[in-house]
């Protein structure tokens, strides 16, 4: 199997240029239709902004079908939105991967916590409520070892 790698801006992404000081991202745009027209060995690797940060969802090549064939991990998950000044990473999270063809209770074979800070872990809950996780990663100390 050859293993093919485009890179697009989803169109469906707020667009972030006053945030980041205005231009053009150095990219090519799609939409979430185009998104799906990729070929089935395409590496899908998703960055989700989750509120104070990004998450990331990967979702590997297939040959002829994706639930069995493909996996899908998350790197990070968001914030909770129960600390103040923070929205729901989790919440965002889901409906990403919902509006891009997964369904409730479909499984995420690898979640992983980089470090144990609220914003990234906290948003875990609402993917878990949602789908099926089947294995989990995390760097072994709690947040106030962090």
């Amino acid at each position: 199997m050859t293993l093919s790698l485009m890179a697009c801006v989803d169109t469906s992404a707020p667009d972030l240029t006053q945030q980041f000081g205005g231009g053009p991202t150095a990219g090519s745009y799609c939409s979430i239709e185009q998104l799906e027209e990729l070929p089935s060995q395409t590496l899908r690797i998703h960055f989700i902004d989750v509120g104070q940060g990004d998450a990331m969802w990967i979702q590997t090549p297939w040959v002829s079908d994706r639930e069995t064939e493909s996996h899908n991990v998350l790197v990070d998950f968001g914030s909770s939105g129960v600390v103040d000044g923070t929205g729901s990473g989790g919440q965002e999270m889901v409906r990403y991967m919902l509006d891009r063809g997964l369904y409730p209770g479909d499984a995420i074979h690898l979640g992983v916590v980089t470090h144990a800070h609220e914003d990234h872990y906290g948003g875990l809950s609402e993917v878990v409520n949602n789908f099926s996780l089947l294995n989990y990663l995390d760097p072994g100390y709690d947040a106030g070892n962090a």
